[in-house]
């Protein structure tokens, strides 16, 4: 890649061939997103129901199947279907039958399995309205649950490596550390000393060769900075 045009190409390609999660763009009926939790073998488990189930019901290539990082504490995966952005819990291989049957091919989303709640207009709740697991507000961490993150086209299609192209083809190293000052972007510890001054005092220290130690899992005891507190 030798350029933003060419990362921009890629992004286009991408958002056609995967769509982004909940919007209309993309070719698939459905989205369905497994949760990668710690039992991979009841992930595995789930995406193979859900490959089978999806052929046995004719929607072969009309039904997307995806991992994603794991959304939480969960005991089991969650599955997210979208672009109703059903989240289903503690699924079966046999409950994966009803909601191919049901969900996927008849558009009725199975509410006995819902983590949330089915509203009077039918429609479900959305994960992001959902409480106690749900309300942080992410950042750096936005695609988080959202894309598959060993499928590197998603994350070029939500604008993956954007920020990277400008600094290395558009923008002069001191452009960069301004950038940066400017964010207010601070360590993770409890002194929040500023980002951009550490890559300053870097970037004009003498020498040809110079090193960044990053220690990333700093943090006071009692600050919870770099803690989730939400479980």
């Amino acid at each position: 890649m030798k350029s933003l045009q060419e990362l921009e190409r890629i992004k286009e390609i991408s958002l056609k061939n995967i769509g982004y999660r909940a919007d209309d763009a993309h070719s698939y009926m459905h989205q369905v997103l497994i949760c990668a939790c710690s039992e991979n073998e009841r992930f595995n488990e789930l995406k193979t129901a859900f490959v089978e189930e999806s052929e046995k019901n004719g929607l072969a290539g009309k039904v997307q199947i995806e991992r994603i990082d794991r959304l939480a504490d969960c005991p089991a995966p969650f599955v997210l279907v979208y672009p109703e952005g059903a989240l289903y819990t503690d699924l079966t291989p046999a409950d994966v039958t009803r909601v191919c049957k049901e969900h996927l091919a008849g558009g009725e989303v199975v509410s006995e399995f819902l983590l949330g709640y089915c509203t009077e207009d039918g429609k479900v709740s959305q994960i992001q309205e959902l409480p106690y697991y749900f309300k942080d507000e992410s950042i750096a961490l936005r695609l988080y649950g959202k894309i598959n993150a060993e499928n590197i086209l998603e994350y070029i299609a939500n604008d993956g490596y954007c920020a990277l192209g400008k600094a290395l083809l558009e923008m002069s190293p001191m452009d960069v550390v301004n950038e940066v000052k400017a964010s207010g972007l601070r360590g993770r510890g409890g002194g929040g000393f500023s980002a951009g001054l550490k890559w300053e005092f870097t970037y004009k220290a003498e020498g040809d060769t110079k090193y960044v130690v990053c220690n990333a899992d700093e943090g006071d005891p009692g600050a919870f900075m770099d803690r989730y507190t939400g479980m």
